[in-house]
């Protein structure tokens, strides 16, 4: 039998690829998670979701500005560092009801001339 086959912490995906809809999507998620926390336990839960969603503002304020909410989109470094920080918000979910597990993965590369070039250089090291 075969052994399973291990899921990757990165994406496939460039920077370039995403989207602000992909920022929105997993925006909504972690937001609806951090509600269903705060009606259904008791104080102490509810006063760390309310922190939880405190420090979640502000970095999905600045992944919405840098996928052009509200402006210009950033250079794709500044926006594949903010969707990582965004995903790190999220990771705690993974294998949960309603958590994209194929899009809300960490990325490494900026686009895919990038990933391309990254790819070559693995295969020479071979």
């Amino acid at each position: 039998m075969a052994a399973p086959a291990l899921s990757s912490p990165f994406s496939t995906a460039s920077a370039d690829e995403l989207t602000l809809r992909d920022v929105e999507s997993l925006a909504a998620f972690l937001y609806a998670r951090l509600e269903e926390l705060k009606t259904a336990h008791d104080d102490e839960v509810r006063r760390l979701a309310s922190g939880f969603r405190f420090l979640l503002s502000p970095q999905l304020q600045d992944t919405r500005a840098a996928f052009g909410y509200g402006g210009p989109p950033a250079p794709l470094a500044a926006r594949r560092r903010q969707w990582n920080n965004l995903v790190r918000f999220g990771s705690g979910w993974k294998g949960c009801d309603g958590y994209d597990s194929q899009l809300w993965k960490h990325v490494r590369h900026d686009d895919a001339d990038k990933a391309a070039r990254a790819a070559a250089e693995r295969l020479e090291r071979l």
